[in-house]
This record gives C-alpha cells, sequence and structure tokens, in this order.
C-alpha cells in the first residue's frame, strides 16, 4: 500500500526535476545557436541537471554515506575495562548495563546507537564494553516503519550480524555468566 502512494510521489518529484532542469537549461543556453556538438552538450547538461535536481532531497545522506559505513565497520567491537585482561576477567558474574546515545555525522543526519557495559555483580569494576552494538540513522526523507522508527533511506541500521550470539560466544571463552540486565 506504501508503494502505490509513494510511486505516484516520486513519479510527480522527477517530472518537476525535468522541469527544473529545463529551466535552468534554457537560462544557460539561451543566447547560443544549438547544432551539432552544441546539442549534446544541451542534452547532457540537461541530464545531469534533472539527476541532480533529482537526489537534491537525498544529498545529506549521499554526502553522510562514507562517515556512516565509517562507523558500522566499529559495530560488535568489545573492550577490556581499564586495568582488566582475560585473566583477571575469567569466571566473573556479570550486570549487563545497555544505553541509548545520540549523535549527528551531518546536518539533518541524526544517529542512535546502543552501548553494552559489562561490570563486576560484586564490585560493579567495568570488565567489558561494547561501546557500539547498533547504528541508526535519521534523515531528512526516511521510510517510516509500524514501530516508530525512522530510518534513512540510503543508510540502514546496521548491526552487529548475529550481535547476540557474538556476545554470548564471547563470554563463554572467558567463562563470564551475566545474572542481570539494566537499562
Amino acid at each position: 500500500m506504501f508503494g502505490l502512494i509513494i510511486l505516484p510521489l516520486i513519479g510527480l518529484w522527477f517530472w518537476f526535476a525535468i522541469w527544473v532542469a529545463g529551466k535552468i537549461n534554457q537560462y544557460f543556453w539561451r543566447d547560443k545557436e544549438v547544432t551539432g556538438v552544441a546539442e549534446l552538450g544541451q542534452l547532457l547538461s540537461l541530464l545531469l541537471l534533472t539527476a541532480f535536481v533529482f537526489l537534491l532531497p537525498l544529498m545529506d545522506q549521499i554526502i553522510a554515506y562514507p562517515k556512516w559505513q565509517q562507523m558500522c565497520a566499529t559495530t560488535g567491537d568489545f573492550e577490556w575495562g581499564t586495568g582488566i585482561d582475560e585473566e583477571k576477567a575469567f569466571g566473573r558474574e556479570l550486570i549487563v548495563f545497555g544505553s541509548i546515545h545520540y549523535t549527528t555525522i551531518f546536518p539533518n543526519i541524526k544517529v542512535t546507537y546502543f552501548s553494552n557495559e559489562f561490570k563486576d555483580a560484586q564490585t560493579g569494576e567495568l570488565i567489558l564494553s561494547m561501546p557500539h552494538a547498533v547504528y541508526s540513522a535519521e534523515g531528512m526523507l526516511y521510510i517510516p516503519s509500524s514501530s516508530g522508527d525512522r530510518s534513512a533511506i540510503f543508510l540502514p541500521k546496521c548491526r552487529t550480524k548475529d550481535k547476540d550470539q557474538k556476545i554470548i560466544d564471547y563470554l563463554n571463552q572467558f567463562n563470564l555468566k551475566v545474572i542481570e540486565y539494566k537499562n
């Protein structure tokens, strides 16, 4: 159903992009006699202007994409707490504290990311952290979902593949046991 609404809007926007590009093109080519190679140049400039105007609402996401890829590459990284290594962490009981963070990577690109801290149940000492578990971005144009999420069109949610299993495997590797989750 959403597609039936969005397709005519995209078509209307494409028509508008062609119209605006045509007006700009007419302005630049108004005093020139258009023959031969110039016709090809006029057609090429019309195509480029149309593509630019058509993609203009998504330009913020296109520009932010390299930074997004860089951020997504860090999902799933584990870091040991200060003064903690595999030997000191081995066999402890942990409490997991989850938190939500917000940042902006480009004007109108708001990023939400989740982190987990694994603290010793007895001492409260930070044993392990997963600073970037899941990233999601919201741009000027987004795809709404039934859960209220507003994901950017070109910046899909990135998360650690099989995040929960990766955490379980990592904890089992050092005989760490989670006894409680807190937000």
